[in-house]
């Protein structure tokens, strides 16, 4: 018969009741182990028996060997049903029966097949390993065939050795083993987060060197955390591998992070990484060691980017901003949200700070400096009557006219922001009354400092009216009427202010 062997040295071998009972473990309370001999291995127990292979399950600690089988009982439930139980046990060579008290289906949520065992059964090896000498160089994994020898030695001291009879799906297990464990590599470096990845494949996870999750069709690399949350299974939950991926990037070298910033603005390849929460990719988002820490972090995604674009990089997130930014002789690092957020954290410079509002948007100044009868007329109301409509004697805007490129994305008719008003080119050039229109709309904005259709904004309109009406106007460029011949006017329902 062939066996996989999954072997481990200790300093003393455990007591074998750790295993009948609930909750009782050999590394409990101690953080720094990946596994447990005790719960888990329960699961893996179960798990085997579910897939047929109780029979043949041995457990060897030291020299004492342990086999299991089930017995079949019969018990009544709280309805009066008749429900059968296949209740494990382990039976020492030449010694008691243990119950382990757990049936069949015991963890069959968390581990549902033999890999999920196998799991279990190898995490206790590194671990038992790992706390003998700080190594795992005692584990030991080979397939050993007793057809032609039934004395095989199972049992040797001071090892822990398990043998499960072999399948398919434990061959296939052992033959990827050093990628379900990185940590029985050669070349295994636990300080080493991220790894990276340069095959055609998605993202391994791993939590001390064991693997714990599997993400996406493709990645840039390969993460290995100290102490990540994991589920009762062992495995990883999607947002938190998300998170701790974004922190242990944060955290890269220079090269690392170059890799990651060329890789996610890959347009053509949906690399893994894209899927995380921009959120969690800023470094002021976390607690750090100490504020050199946090400093190092934002001078390695500085010179990241400095190798990647060069000098005077610019953070952009349009078409629009790409190219006004190289034609005032910029290097663009065209940015989706996320990433932008990221960049302007550690203290790359956004289009905002080199480009205007209007060249942002597309919209071409031709004139900064625009003035017409109209706004002199306005501007005269106002200050005839400061103390209802320039109560805090702000000064007048500038008023700049432009047009629309091919690239604008949103066509305005007129807009405020900062002190100046932007008029487009058709309606400076349009009727009267359209023109101020705008002019109005925006310099209530001005004066109020509201948006459009508030009701503060409304109130300002309404003042500026009643304003004219007092000096006896009924349009901003007609001839003045008294207020009697205004009062008595039948189009007293049409008055406009425009």
């Amino acid at each position: 018969m062939r066996y996989l062997k999954i072997e481990n040295r200790v300093r003393e071998i455990p007591s074998f009741e750790l295993l009948g009972t609930l909750g009782a473990s050999a590394s409990r309370g101690i953080d720094s182990r990946r596994g447990q001999f005790g719960t888990g291995t329960l699961n893996g127990i179960a798990a085997c028996a579910r897939e047929g292979l109780i029979d043949g399950l041995r457990f060897c600690m030291g020299k004492n060997v342990f086999t299991f089988g089930m017995d079949e009982v019969r018990a009544n439930d709280s309805n009066g049903n008749i429900i059968t139980l296949y209740k494990i046990y382990a039976k020492q060579q030449n010694g008691p029966k243990f119950p382990l008290n757990i049936d069949l289906s015991f963890g069959i949520m968390d581990h549902w097949n033999l890999d999920m065992a196998l799991r279990e059964f190898v995490t206790n090896a590194v671990d038992g390993a790992d706390s003998y000498d700080g190594t795992t160089s005692t584990v030991d994994l080979d397939i050993i065939d007793t057809s032609n020898n039934e004395r095989t030695k199972f049992a040797k001291d001071p090892f822990i050795r398990i043998y499960i009879p072999v399948t398919n799906e434990a061959l296939q297990y052992y033959k990827d083993i050093r990628r379900h464990f990185i940590c029985l590599r050669s070349d295994y470096d636990p300080a080493r987060s991220l790894i990276d990845n340069y095959d055609d494949a998605g993202a391994h996870f791993y939590r001390k060197g064991v693997l714990i999750g599997d993400f996406g069709e493709r990645s840039l690399f390969h993460y290995n955390s100290r102490d990540v949350k994991i589920s009762d299974s062992r495995k990883i939950d999607y947002d938190d591998a998300r998170k701790e991926a974004a922190h242990l990037i944060m955290q890269g070298s220079v090269d690392q992070i170059a890799r990651f910033l060329k890789g996610y603005s890959d347009p053509d390849i949906k690399y893994w990484e894209k899927d995380i929460d921009g959120y969690y990719l800023n470094p002021d988002n976390y607690t750090w060691r100490s504020d050199e820490a946090l400093a190092q972090v934002k001078r390695n995604w500085n010179s990241a980017i400095e190798r990647l674009y060069g000098g005077k990089t610019v953070v952009v997130e349009s078409d629009i901003a790409e190219t006004a930014a190289r034609e005032k002789g910029y290097n663009p690092v065209r940015a989706d949200y996320t990433l932008a957020g990221t960049l302007k954290t550690v203290g790359l410079p956004s289009a905002d700070t080199i480009l205007t509002s209007a060249e942002r948007s597309g919209r071409n100044i031709i004139d900064d400096n625009f003035s017409c009868d109209a706004m002199r007329r306005i501007c005269a109301i106002i200050d005839s009557h400061k103390d209802i409509l320039n109560k805090k004697n702000l000064p007048f805007p500038a008023v700049n006219i432009y047009e629309e490129s091919a690239q604008c994305e949103t066509s305005q008719e007129s807009y405020y922001e900062k002190g100046v008003i932007f008029i487009r080119k058709d309606i400076s050039e349009g009727s009267h009354e359209e023109l101020i229109m705008h002019l109005l709309d925006r310099l209530a904005q001005h004066m109020t400092g509201r948006e459009d259709y508030s009701a503060a904004l409304k109130r300002w309109l309404g003042r500026y009216a009643a304003c004219l009406m007092r000096d006896g106007a009924r349009n901003v460029l007609d001839a003045p009427v008294t207020p009697t011949e205004y009062l008595i006017d039948p189009e007293l329902d049409k008055y406009s202010f425009m």
